[in-house]
């Protein structure tokens, strides 16, 4: 190759003629391959990333799933020992309402008897009649 000297040098023709050789496309197909895999690491940085926060968000989707789940078994004892508690407590009622009822009655029946009793001694005195309205009316 001849030697060209610098003040001759035009940089057109060293453009036109790096084209042509094999250090020109080597260096094209260099800086194209660094400029692809830059893209495709920072494609493959970004897709994982993505995945790390898809992957937190389902560990986040499950753990609130299961904590409804668990908050709706609480929920479903709670509303079961509720309505065992309410049954207790209407039984309960209902057997003080009975036996309520039950002195009521005998107390009214004894609150009769003592007036009849009482209106048979005032019409007849008798120790029989006196023995029933002691026996009645106490």
């Amino acid at each position: 190759m001849e030697k060209i000297k610098p003040e001759r040098l035009d940089w057109d023709d060293l453009k036109a003629s790096n084209k042509n050789t094999g250090q020109g496309s080597a260096a094209g197909t260099i800086a194209a391959a660094i400029i692809f895999s830059s893209v495709i690491t920072i494609g493959g940085w970004i897709g994982y990333q993505e995945y790390k926060e898809w992957e937190a968000e389902q560990a986040a989707i499950k753990m609130i799933q299961q904590f409804n789940q668990e908050t709706k078994a609480i929920t479903e004892r709670a509303n079961r020992e509720r309505a065992r508690i309410r049954a207790e407590r209407e039984k309960r009622n209902a057997a003080i309402e009975q036996r309520n009822r039950e002195t009521r009655e005998t107390r009214e029946m004894n609150r009769r008897e003592c007036r009849y009793w009482r209106g048979q001694y005032s019409k007849l005195k008798t120790p029989e009649i006196r023995a029933m309205v002691r026996k009645h009316c106490l």
